[in-house]
This record gives C-alpha cells, sequence and structure tokens, in this order.
C-alpha cells in the first residue's frame, strides 16, 4: 500500500470515528484529555508496525484510546500520590480515596464471582448463534456487518441476536 493511500485512509478513518472516539475519551478520562488520547490513538495506527493486520480499525482505536486513558490515570495518580507523600502536602482527592484501597472485601469477591457465574450460565442458555453474535459485537466489539459476514447471516439478523442476547442477559439478572 503507498503512503498516499495509506494516509487517505487514515483520514477516511478519523473523520468517520474522530466524534464517537472523543466521546469515550472524555468519558474515560475527562474532556480536557479527550483530544489529545483521540489523537495519540491514530498516531500510534499510523506507527503500527504492520497496519494492514489490523482486522477491526475502529475496534483498535476504541481499544487504544481506553490503554492510553488507563495510562493517563496511573500516572495521575503517581504524580499526585506524589503530592501527597511531601509533608504538609495532602491534597485530600476523594478520586484517590475511592482506588486507595481497591482490594475487595471477601464479600465482594464472592458476589462478584456470582455474578460472573450467573452471567456464564446466561450466555451458555442462548442459541449458538445469538451467543457468537453478542460474544463478536458486545464483548469483541465487531461490527453487526463484520458479524454477518463471519456467521452468514443479514446485517439485521446480527442486530436481532444481540438484541435478544441483551433482553436475555437482562431478564436473567433481574431473576438472579
Amino acid at each position: 500500500m503507498s503512503s498516499r493511500t495509506r494516509s487517505r485512509l487514515f483520514d477516511q478513518l478519523f473523520r468517520r470515528h474522530r466524534r464517537e472516539l472523543f466521546a469515550f475519551a472524555g468519558r474515560r478520562s475527562g474532556w480536557s484529555d479527550a483530544e489529545d488520547l483521540v489523537q495519540d490513538a491514530y498516531e500510534r495506527m499510523l506507527r503500527h508496525v504492520n497496519p494492514d493486520s489490523i482486522g477491526n480499525a475502529r475496534a483498535f482505536l476504541f481499544q487504544t484510546v481506553a490503554n492510553l486513558a488507563t495510562d493517563h490515570h496511573r500516572r495521575e495518580l503517581l504524580r499526585r500520590q506524589a503530592h501527597v507523600d511531601r509533608p504538609g502536602h495532602d491534597i485530600g482527592d476523594p478520586w484517590i480515596e475511592k482506588f486507595a484501597d481497591a482490594t475487595p472485601t471477601p464479600e465482594q469477591a464472592l458476589a462478584f464471582r456470582q455474578e460472573i457465574e450467573l452471567f456464564r450460565k446466561a450466555i451458555l442458555e442462548l442459541p449458538v448463534v445469538t451467543r457468537h453474535a453478542f460474544m463478536l459485537n458486545r464483548i469483541e466489539g465487531m461490527p453487526h456487518r463484520d458479524v454477518a459476514d463471519r456467521l452468514g447471516i443479514s446485517v439485521r439478523s446480527s442486530e436481532r441476536h444481540v438484541n435478544a442476547a441483551l433482553r436475555h442477559l437482562l431478564r436473567r439478572r433481574d431473576l438472579g
């Protein structure tokens, strides 16, 4: 692929996904850092050793923004923690306090394991195609068009299967 063709494809990707990536980044790390995260994600895609190996560019971009946001939060926590550790510097940030002891209590860990088990059982109750459509779309982030192609069904069928799975999971959660 020529650099000109590659540049055009990235420009199209940027125009197509920029707004939703910006909204996603804003929710993940705050609006003041969102634009930087989105641009960094596209830059990483541009610098990727083998961009042709990226099967789902949209999913790659969203995952990259999520990773960058996580890294940003960690750096910010470390920076703030450095201020807290200095004598006479206590910023008292509730966000830091929320994560100060992220170790779950035994009761929280048990509740989490039970919730995961309920989810696993509910997923296994789904018909095979519905389960696969849900996993590909909601867990792997694959667009309905790609799910449809992979499963040999129409895009509308993919949407219906995913919606059916969501309704089932919500019912099971409410009964759980």
